[in-house]
């Protein structure tokens, strides 16, 4: 019964593995990426109000948030630099979650190929 537990969880490890390096593949491409967020706001007066947003990029440095205008010619661009950056991030967070599970899987393998046996 032990073997076939081993053998069932090797083969987890194999396949998460092969997961986990086809998404580090995609994590070591080239992107042009912005660590912030782009926002629009409708701030204006109390008697005239915005009708369009005015977009900020808002970036944490030094533990502050600093909100940067970004003139409207510019923001489309920038809107896929900060969408690149969030789909990294999320890729990262994949990464570290497969990681978590595949030790997780080595522990158990270990756990199940003890001899125990040995003790009597």
């Amino acid at each position: 019964m032990d073997k076939i537990k081993a053998s069932k969880t090797r083969k987890e490890i194999c396949l998460l593995k092969a997961k986990r390096d086809c998404l580090e593949g995609l994590a070591l491409r080239h992107r042009v990426m912005i660590n912030a967020c782009l926002i629009g706001r409708f701030l204006g007066t109390k008697k005239k109000k915005r009708t369009t947003p005015a977009y900020y990029l808002s970036r944490k440095i030094a533990g502050k948030t600093q909100l940067i205008y970004i003139p409207r010619n510019k923001v489309e661009k920038l809107k896929k630099r900060t969408d690149k950056w969030r789909e990294y991030a999320l890729l990262m967070k994949r990464i570290n979650l497969l990681s978590q599970r595949i030790i997780a899987l080595f522990r158990r393998l270990g756990k199940v190929q003890i001899d125990k046996s040995w003790g009597k």
